[in-house]
């Protein structure tokens, strides 16, 4: 049997993933902690700026994964890397000359969800250049990158009140920005003659076609809960429990927020090494002992069995992402890969502004612990609902 390697230009679309989501691990700590301990808002104003990241994308990111099957990839993610710098930079600017305010940052939550929608596709369009015969591993691997860069990054973002936040921020925006010379280490576009006519409804919309006609259709309404039940708790409701119930700042947001990327990096290890071969089986499974240690944050516990239950949750992420993913990847024609991996996330993007918005309106009716434990209920009565009515157990 041929030995199974990896393209050897696939280290350099792991040192760009570094790059795009260390500074997206700071950015994770930074912005909440700006809106809640800095600007003292509510949950569901915490719930609106989180949204606002994910807004643009419902309605870019098909438009996004179409354009990235036809240009050259690597150009528009380097572009892509330097935009995403702008967004910080302007907070940090602001801070020194007393406007910080909620608008300033729901606006720069708007520019990085539109930066987003293009990135995403053009990097999945490029994973699949570079994986080789290891596609399964290969995404395993750039997740296991991601998350250990995201967690480095909240690690730093911790220390936001020593730096103070204008250097954090600034550290941010170079982060991102360093990956552009990364981009251009990847391959180019593959042959073919080049498309000049503007793109179409249809050819946007192909990606949708596919997966609704595909087995993969199933897995879709669970990478939604993701963003519907399971983002508004980590994003949302996390931060203003560590506010409300511990009495904690920067440093506790921090923590409990680096326990899933901590978590998310041993699983996505183990796939990288050893590879999953019933992927639906491994997806059901571990979104719903997602959904159970998202109940167990619930329960108002010491803050360190928090931390736990959410480094347990991460495990689970881990396999849940990377199965998921990888079921799409495989099963995607390579010419329209981005625009499917593209309908991919945007089961996660357009379910997460009504999941923020649902997880600050039940924090503020009910208290950050209760709806926690509402929201994990909730995904697993969706879990059970798939698992009942679909194939995805048989899934390889």
């Amino acid at each position: 049997m041929a030995e199974q390697r990896f393209d050897p230009r696939f280290p350099w679309l792991l040192a760009g993933s570094a790059s795009w989501f260390g500074a997206w691990g700071m950015q994770q700590v930074l912005v909440p902690w700006l809106v809640v301990n800095v600007l003292h808002e509510s949950a569901t104003n915490t719930g609106v700026v989180q949204m606002a990241t994910m807004l643009p994308t419902i309605f870019l990111l098909p438009f996004g994964g179409a354009l990235a099957d036809r240009v050259d990839a690597r150009w528009l993610l380097a572009l892509l890397h330097v935009a995403a710098g702008i967004a910080p930079l302007a907070i940090a600017l602001s801070i020194p000359r007393g406007a910080l305010s909620l608008e300033l940052l729901f606006g720069a939550a708007l520019f990085t969800g539109l930066v987003n929608s293009f990135a995403n596709p053009s990097r999945d369009s490029l994973l699949s250049r570079v994986a080789g015969t290891q596609l399964t591993r290969a995404v395993a691997g750039v997740i296991t990158a991601q998350f250990t860069a995201q967690g480095i990054g909240m690690l730093v973002a911790k220390n936001a009140d020593a730096l103070g936040a204008p250097r954090a921020l600034a550290i941010q925006a170079c982060v991102v920005a360093l990956g552009a010379a990364f981009c251009f280490r990847l391959p180019g576009k593959p042959a073919g003659a080049p498309r000049r006519e503007p793109l179409r409804f249809a050819e946007v919309a192909s990606g949708v076609r596919f997966v609704w006609r595909n087995e993969v259709r199933a897995v879709w309404p669970l990478v939604a809960g993701v963003g519907l039940f399971f983002s508004g708790a980590y994003n949302v409701l996390f931060p203003v429990m560590v506010r409300d119930v511990y009495q904690g700042g920067v440093d506790e947001i921090a923590v409990l927020l680096f326990a899933f990327p901590a978590g998310t990096i041993f699983a996505s290890g183990f796939v990288f090494l050893r590879g999953v071969r019933r992927k639906g089986a491994a997806l059901i499974t571990a979104q719903a002992l997602g959904a159970l240690t998202v109940i167990g944050c619930g329960l108002g516990l010491a803050f360190e069995a928090i931390v736990l239950f959410t480094f347990a949750w991460g495990l689970a992420g881990g396999f849940f992402m990377t199965t998921g993913r990888a079921l799409f990847q495989e099963r995607a024609p390579a010419e329209e890969r981005a625009r499917i991996m593209a309908v991919h996330q945007l089961a996660f993007v357009a379910s997460g502004p009504p999941g923020a918005l649902l997880a600050g309106a039940l924090g503020d009716a009910l208290g950050p612990l209760a709806a926690t434990v509402a929201l994990g209920c909730a995904m697993l009565a969706l879990i059970a609902t798939i698992a009942a009515t679909s194939n995805v157990w048989r899934m390889e």
